[in-house]
């Protein structure tokens, strides 16, 4: 495993990550949408949003290195 120092205590040290977040935030209006009844957008329209979202979400994941360690280092003074 890989040891990588970093001075980002969070998963920002990780943009891929990020980018996934950002992924399935994207589903939130859909979501809402679908959950309390909302019918706004066409069916297939509000299918074909997700499984894009979706798909693109787990290609970021697929493409993380999670063969590394991040240890969260202070910035000397």
């Amino acid at each position: 495993m890989k040891k990588i120092e970093t001075t980002a205590d969070g998963w920002d040290c990780v943009p891929e990550l990020m980018e996934v977040v950002h992924l399935i935030k994207d589903l939130d209006s859909d979501l809402y949408e679908i959950e309390y009844c909302q019918r706004i957008g066409e069916l297939r329209d509000i299918v074909a949003w997700i499984q894009k979202d979706l798909t693109m979400a787990l290609e970021r994941l697929n493409d993380i290195d999670t063969d590394r360690e991040f240890i969260t280092v202070t910035e000397p003074d």
